[in-house]
């Protein structure tokens, strides 16, 4: 799920919920996080913080990529 300039905040909450009632993961792409929106592939500081916010709150376990990679093994 790539988030940037154009994402939408409940879009992207969303997206997680649904990953985390149907038991998968999902991939979170970005770019350029930032004070201030910089060109179409950025977001801003508050922008990714409040989706951190929301996988914390919802106790979402985050990996990185090597390690999904090893839990589906």
């Amino acid at each position: 799920v790539r988030i940037d300039a154009s994402s939408n905040l409940a879009a992207i909450q969303s997206i997680v919920a649904q990953a985390k009632r149907d038991k998968r993961w999902i991939v979170l792409e970005l770019h350029d996080v930032a004070p201030t929106l910089g060109d179409e592939l950025s977001t801003t500081n508050a922008f990714f913080q409040s989706v951190v916010n929301y996988v914390k709150a919802n106790n979402i376990k985050v990996v990185t990529l090597k390690e999904g990679a090893q839990l589906m093994q």
